[in-house]
């Protein structure tokens, strides 16, 4: 029985996180914000989701990302229901076949 693994990185280090999937075969990275900005206890934290998902594809294509839609511990910048509502039709948070 293959066990996925995933890997998450700091806060929110995608890249990294993506950089260590690749070399260990591992099947998910954690990223706590994707899109958008949220006032976290250590500060501003603002999501890339265009640079982690060319990333990926240079790196780790089949690498499925998990993404919080609204993280716990932090407020968000704007109006966080509209964030989800452009995210979830583009299908930026689900793997790229």
């Amino acid at each position: 029985m293959k066990l996925p693994i995933g890997f998450n990185v700091l806060r929110n280090d995608a890249q990294a996180a993506l950089a260590i999937c690749a070399a260990c075969g591992g099947s998910f990275i954690r990223v706590n914000i994707h899109t958008g900005a949220m006032l976290t206890d250590q500060g501003l934290i603002e999501g890339a989701a265009f640079h982690t998902l060319r990333f990926r594809r240079a790196i780790c294509p089949s690498a499925q990302i998990f993404a919080d839609v609204h993280v716990k511990h932090a407020v968000p910048l704007g109006d966080w229901k509209s964030k989800v509502l452009r995210v979830i039709p583009s299908n930026a948070a689900w793997p790229m076949h």
